[in-house]
């Protein structure tokens, strides 16, 4: 499987619009930051036929050590989630 970097990203948006590499890199750049500024104030994110971002809060839980099975509180986390589409979730 080949690995799309944000470099090759940009380069592939760069070929098939016509915009030039400068604008190409804002335009990119751009979309990732809002995306991230977005969630990170609460917001979900909703891009309609691909997914959603959002935060999600890990409770705090106590776990177990595996080497010596004593009990290892696990302190709350929050995470940055992205939740695809149902067509994306099924692909093979």
């Amino acid at each position: 499987m080949e690995k799309i970097t944000t470099t090759k990203f940009i380069e592939l948006l760069r070929d098939k619009t016509p915009v030039t590499k400068p604008m190409a890199v804002e335009i990119v750049e751009g979309f990732f930051k809002l995306i991230v500024d977005s969630v990170l104030e609460g917001k979900e994110v909703v891009i309609k036929d691909f997914g959603k971002f959002k935060l999600k809060v890990k409770k705090a839980r106590i776990s177990r050590n595996p080497r010596t099975g004593e009990p290892v509180q696990v302190p709350e986390k929050t995470t940055f989630k992205f939740y695809p589409v149902k067509k994306l979730r099924n692909v093979q």
